[in-house]
Formats: structure tokens, C-alpha cells, sequence
């Protein structure tokens, strides 16, 4: 398949460009990242969106033309990652077309906007962010390089903070409309997110063992916390059962 997966990142960020020249030319500002009067704590949260998003598109980058070596996952997943990279394309773009004037990148409470629940939005309550964790995921498994899973890992972290940001904003905004629609649309990125860090154990166990599990077992063990899941973690020495709601019970060898 060697660089196919080119086709989705070059996609995927030209849209993003487009869509921002074509916001600028109406006089809006769609990049409101780390802009304008809001709180510390959701200002930080953007400043880290930025390193993390800007970071990973040089890893991107670096990956398609060979600088990182690539590590086959499993069996077929440079075809996987290419497939669920692509369905984020048409998630985020489709996220785009039904937004409108109304996209932004950042929690903007300067420039007007109303509340989009019509067409993806039906489907899900997020679908740019799902869209960017498609993307992101579909990217790590094609290019598997070590770098890139960790920053997708730490992407969908901030992506779910300022998800819970960005909420909190609609519902002072828009109030009982946006209540009314949260309670019929579907957070689908929730349960994406769910299953990826699920699944991400499990292959970075099986595939670098004791190297990799240390350095991870604290970092996992507070993000099941965070997405109030079971996870289950083996190694040779160790085997740590996260169970619902937050206990932790540790077997050793």
C-alpha cells in the first residue's frame, strides 16, 4: 500500500484550510484556539490542542516519507488504518459542509453563531471531533510508529476535554435548545474513543511487552478512570484489572 495513506492526510488538512480561507473571505475568524476572553484552564487546554495537533502533522509528515520506519501492527493495518482514516474524512468534511458559518476551532464566544443539529449532526452530537479521531487513529495504524500512537493517545484526551469545554459553552449559549437536542444526539466519538484505547492496550502489550508496559501502566490506569471503562492489562510480571466503577486490584507472579 506503501504511501496510499497520503491520499486521506492530504485530503483531510486541505479541507480544513478550505474551509478557514473560505470563513476568512466572510470576515470570520474560524481559528479561535487559545483566543480571546476565556477561562486559564480553557486556554491551556487549547495551547495544548495546538502543540499536540501541530506535532502530530510533523510525525505525519515524517511517517509518509520514511523517515519513522514502519512497524506492521498486525495483519493488515496499514489497510484498516487507510479505511478508518478515509471514514474521517467524510465525517469531519460532512461536519464542515452542515456547519457552515458556524465552524470554529476553539470555543468562540465573540462572533455569532446558532446551533447546527441538522443532517451528521442527527447521527452524531460531534462529528468533527469524531472525524479527527478516525483521522487520527486511521493515521497511526497505516504509519505505526510509536510516536505517532502516543500523540493520537494524548489527542483524543484534549479532543474529549474540549469536547466537555465546548458543551458546557453551547449550554450557556443556546440553554434549553441545546439540552433538548444533547438529549436526542449520540456523543458516538465517546464510545470510539472507548474502544481505540481499549484495543491500543492490548497491542502495545502484546507487541513490546515489559518495555512499553511501565512506562504506560500509570498513564492507562488514569485515563479508565477518566472514561469510567474496565481495561485489562497483562505482562509477564503483572496483571492489573481495572474494574468498575474505580477499583483497582493488582496480582503479581
Amino acid at each position: 500500500m506503501n504511501n496510499i495513506i497520503i491520499i486521506p492526510i492530504a485530503v483531510f488538512y486541505a479541507s480544513y484550510i478550505t474551509k478557514a480561507i473560505l470563513l476568512k473571505k466572510k470576515g470570520l475568524n474560524a481559528n479561535q484556539l487559545g483566543l480571546g476572553q476565556k477561562e486559564l484552564s480553557t486556554r491551556l487546554l487549547e495551547y495544548f490542542l495546538i502543540i499536540i495537533t501541530y506535532t502530530i502533522i510533523v510525525v505525519q509528515s515524517l511517517g509518509v516519507f520514511g523517515i519513522f520506519n514502519r512497524t506492521q501492527i498486525f495483519k493488515y493495518s496499514e489497510i484498516l488504518g487507510i479505511i478508518i482514516a478515509l471514514i474521517g474524512n467524510v465525517f469531519f468534511i460532512l461536519a464542515l459542509v452542515y456547519m457552515k458559518n458556524n465552524w470554529r476551532a476553539g470555543i468562540d464566544s465573540t462572533q455569532k453563531t446558532t446551533l447546527t443539529t441538522s443532517g451528521i449532526f442527527n447521527i452524531s452530537r460531534n462529528p468533527a471531533f469524531l472525524g479527527f479521531d478516525l483521522f487520527y487513529i486511521g493515521t497511526s495504524l497505516a504509519l505505526a510508529n510509536i510516536f505517532l500512537i502516543i500523540l493520537t493517545v494524548i489527542a483524543l484526551i484534549l479532543f474529549h476535554l474540549q469536547i466537555l469545554k465546548e458543551e458546557k459553552f453551547l449550554t450557556i449559549t443556546f440553554e434549553d435548545d441545546y439540552l433538548t437536542y444533547k438529549k436526542k444526539s449520540k456523543a458516538l466519538y465517546l464510545i470510539l474513543q472507548k474502544i481505540f484505547l481499549t484495543t491500543l492496550i492490548i497491542i502495545l502489550n502484546i507487541n513490546y511487552r515489559d518495555n512499553i508496559f511501565y512506562i504506560f501502566h500509570f498513564f492507562f490506569y488514569r485515563l479508565s478512570i477518566l472514561y469510567n471503562k474496565c481495561i485489562v492489562i497483562y505482562s509477564p510480571t503483572h496483571c492489573i484489572k481495572i474494574i468498575l466503577p474505580y477499583k483497582r486490584v493488582v496480582h503479581t507472579k
